[in-house]
């Protein structure tokens, strides 16, 4: 991982992703700002900003003077 938000606790100063240590990658799909990365065993881990709801988590509450 490269670029402004690349930083710890999610990589390490190399751009490695340090909590996928030993997981066998098979895809990774990247937008913008977020990852989805597919392993051999067959499990999803997505990662990034989630700002609308890309990784596949709840979407946080919006700010104040934003809409939903």
């Amino acid at each position: 991982m490269f670029g402004k938000d690349a930083c710890p606790p999610y990589c390490d100063p190399t751009g490695h992703v340090t909590g996928l240590s030993g997981v066998i990658v098979t895809q990774i799909a990247m937008g913008k700002a977020h990852s989805i990365i597919l392993t051999d065993e067959g499990k999803v881990y997505s990662m990034g900003m989630n700002n609308k709801g890309q990784c596949g988590r709840a979407r946080p509450p919006p700010r104040e003077g934003e809409e939903a």
